[in-house]
């Protein structure tokens, strides 16, 4: 898992270590498991040093729903076998071609990690009652709950 815990308690340097180590694994596991990643990059190797990512091309909204169009339901960006997909989010479609994201059981863990540490850091602590207006959807029309 690449989440940092305790990572506000963390040295700079040793964040910027697991931020590296962490783009060393993702990116190679990108590079060598997403056919849409590798027509995007050319055939290029990602930049070994996360500083120099803005050395690679751009992934945009238009091509990510032109992929989902082509290999649906999740486009050939998903960097994972269809099977280890645990959540299923959509967009809304506003701006146009609603988008599927998929999650694995991990992406769901951080994710609710991340969440919490959202809600602590927003002084939420146990024993606090609170009333969640936003519908269970991750992300609906530009929003996020």
């Amino acid at each position: 898992m690449s989440l940092v815990h305790d990572g506000h308690k963390q040295p700079a340097a040793e964040l910027k270590r697991h931020r590296q180590e962490a783009w060393e694994a993702q990116s190679a596991y990108v590079a060598g498991a997403s056919a849409f990643y590798q027509r995007l990059w050319a055939g290029k190797a990602p930049p070994k040093r996360l500083e120099d990512l803005a050395e690679l091309p751009f992934s945009d909204k238009a091509g990510l729903r032109l992929s989902q169009t082509a290999s649906p339901p999740f486009g050939d960006y998903l960097a994972s076998a269809p099977e280890k997909v645990a959540r299923l989010h959509r967009t809304s479609g506003t701006t146009g071609q609603a988008m599927n994201l998929a999650m694995s059981a991990l992406d769901c863990e951080i994710t609710e990690i991340v969440g919490g540490r959202a809600q602590s850091l927003a002084g939420l602590k146990p024993g606090i009652t609170v009333v969640h207006c936003l519908n269970y959807q991750m992300w609906m029309g530009g929003l996020t709950d």
